[in-house]
Parts: C-alpha cells; structure tokens; sequence
C-alpha cells in the first residue's frame, strides 16, 4: 500500500541553477528543452521560464533533458529570462489608450 502511493506521487520538478564560469562556460539545471541554437544564441525552456544565451563561437558540450543538465561554451555575452505566461494586457498604458 505505501509503496502504491510513493509511485502516484507526482514528479518535482528540477530546481534551476545557472553557473556562469568566466564568461566562457554556462552550466544549467532545470532544462526542460532546446527550442533551437546557433553559434551565436541557444533558445531554451527552463523551469522558471524561456531564456536566451547569446554570445560569440557557442556550442552544446553537454545535454541531458532527462536530468536537465545542459553545459555550454563559447564566449557568452548575455543570459536573458522571460516568462512562460503571456503578459496580461490592460496594465495602466493598456487601459489608457484603449
């Protein structure tokens, strides 16, 4: 019966650390996928939000979605976050000009 209910228990989801060594290397936790990458950016979904690594010669040196471990290398310029949900309209500028 107890082993019945540890298995029902819904999975937690990954805590999301980013390691940024010397501009050079990003280690993420809390991957959940790579929308695309180039060179110069890699679009991801974490579990806090999108965000977006731009820089310079980057490329994957490791990736696990199962873990959600990612490590990337090159010469990093920005890491950018947003969020998940679309923004409400209707804020004060929304309800002023609408």
């Amino acid at each position: 019966m107890q082993r019945d209910m540890e298995e029902k228990r819904p999975a937690r989801p990954k805590a999301h650390i980013a390691h940024i060594e010397g501009r050079e290397k990003v280690v993420l936790s809390g991957v959940l996928d790579v929308e695309s990458f180039d060179e110069t950016s890699v679009y991801l979904d974490t579990d806090v939000g999108l965000a977006t690594i731009t820089g310079k010669d980057l490329h994957i040196n490791r990736l696990n979605i199962d873990d959600g471990q990612l490590v990337i290398e090159g010469f990093i310029t920005s890491v950018v976050y947003e969020d998940k949900a679309p923004k409400e309209k209707g804020g004060f500028f929304g309800r002023l000009f609408s």
